[in-house]
């Protein structure tokens, strides 16, 4: 089966591609980088071996930015680490432990530790 699976390619915004055609949006924030599977868990993508899609890939991460909600924010770090990046890593662990509550719509965290995501939102009651 992984012999009938479509080769990662470089889309026109030098981005490794999401799709099988290249009808990526460089300004879509989208939190879902599922495409980037390759630079991680797996290890396709490398500096050593394929410099070119890992420079797409990292392309694809900056395109997405970094505000990310739930999984996607582990998954970032991740990806960001495997980029050999830590400091943007880094920028990414800030980002999930902004507290959130009250007037801040940036904060990732509530104080007992629950993700922000809308899925806790409705269920989480801050003191």
């Amino acid at each position: 089966m992984v012999k009938k699976l479509a080769p990662m390619q470089i889309g026109k915004y030098t981005q490794l591609q999401e799709w099988l055609e290249d009808k990526d949006d460089p300004k879509n924030e989208h939190r879902h980088v599922s495409h980037l599977y390759g630079l991680y868990p797996g290890n396709q993508v490398s500096p050593y071996t394929h410099p070119k899609l890992f420079e797409a890939a990292r392309n694809s991460l900056v395109y997405r930015g970094d505000k990310a909600t739930g999984w996607s924010i582990g998954w970032k770090v991740n990806l960001w680490a495997r980029l050999l990046d830590g400091n943007h890593a880094y920028t990414i662990v800030n980002n999930m432990l902004t507290l959130a509550g009250g007037n801040n719509q940036d904060g990732r965290t509530y104080p007992n530790m629950f993700t922000a995501h809308p899925r806790f939102r409705s269920t989480v009651t801050l003191a």
